[in-house]
Parts: C-alpha cells; sequence; structure tokens
C-alpha cells in the first residue's frame, strides 16, 4: 500500500508510461512484466489475463514476501 506520496509518484510514473510494461519484483526477483494500461491514481493495481494458475502463484509469492 503507497503513503499520499508514493500514491502521487505511482500515478504519473503510470501515467507516463501507459503501453508499457512494469516489472513487479518480490524479494528481488521479476515475478511478472504487466503492461500498464492505464494511469493507476489511487495506489491500487489490478493485473489482468492471468490464468487461476498465475494469478494464484502471484498471490502466494506476494503473501509469503510479506511474512
Amino acid at each position: 500500500m503507497f503513503d499520499a506520496a508514493g500514491k502521487e509518484a505511482f500515478a504519473q510514473a503510470t501515467a507516463d508510461h501507459i503501453g508499457e510494461r512494469i516489472v513487479i519484483l518480490v524479494n528481488g526477483e521479476t515475478v511478472s512484466t504487466p503492461v500498464i494500461m492505464e494511469p493507476i491514481t489511487n495506489g491500487k493495481s489490478v493485473i489482468t489475463g492471468l490464468s487461476y494458475k498465475e494469478a494464484e502463484d502471484l498471490a502466494d509469492l506476494n503473501n509469503r514476501s510479506k511474512g
């Protein structure tokens, strides 16, 4: 989750890079490289186009990185 400054910076970065890939890292490892489809202004992102298994694996990696 982003604080106010992070949310604003992420919104600007995503607005500036529509159509480009963003790298999602978990513990320094690339786990996904989705294309930015629109500015993410609310601080919450959604990754579409994944299979159920891919989404489950990504969620599992994310949850393990928090523990």
